[in-house]
């Protein structure tokens, strides 16, 4: 059995036998799916309610599932302009692999799939022979810390 057989199974089997506890105002929101191998493949899904949007999983089950941070009147309408925005959340992102810490060279690693030279750090180029290269990259305690003192940052500059 492939992977995405497998997985594709799972998911099946989990939605099957589980109610997924959806968002705030579900009925407002836009949803997008995706499928093994591309994050998202549909956009401009719209569910009446929490009973809709679990039948849509359990018939469809998809890999992923992301939801709009805004609030829409006509979620499912294109284009954009035309889904009639009331309101919207606001979330900060923070990602340890954005922050250019000195630890990412000794925990990081990368390799070059056309000459197979490999190192540690993050580099975007091969040093061998100029290629690009896959990077695995990891999180560590200083990594976290970066992100912790970006949030303090953000709250400081928020409550002033």
């Amino acid at each position: 059995m492939l992977p995405q057989e497998f997985l594709s199974q799972k998911f099946k089997e989990y939605y099957s036998n589980h109610e997924v506890v959806s968002v705030e105002n579900v009925h407002e929101r836009e949803f997008g799916i995706g499928e093994f191998g591309k994050k998202i493949s549909q956009r401009h899904l719209a569910f009446r309610n929490e009973k809709e949007f679990n039948s849509f999983l359990k018939n469809f089950s998809p890999f992923f599932v992301s939801y709009s941070l805004a609030f829409y009147q006509f979620p499912e309408r294109k284009p954009m302009t035309a889904k009639n925005l009331l309101k919207a959340d606001i979330v900060y992102e923070f990602d340890s692999d954005d922050i250019k810490t000195e630890c990412k060279k000794e925990h990081d690693f990368w390799k070059c799939d056309n000459c197979k030279t490999n190192g540690t750090g993050n580099i975007k180029n091969c040093t061998n022979c100029g290629m690009g290269v896959k990077v695995e990259q990891w999180v560590c305690e200083e990594c976290l810390n970066a992100v912790k003192k970006q949030v303090f940052q953000l709250l400081n500059f928020l409550e002033k």
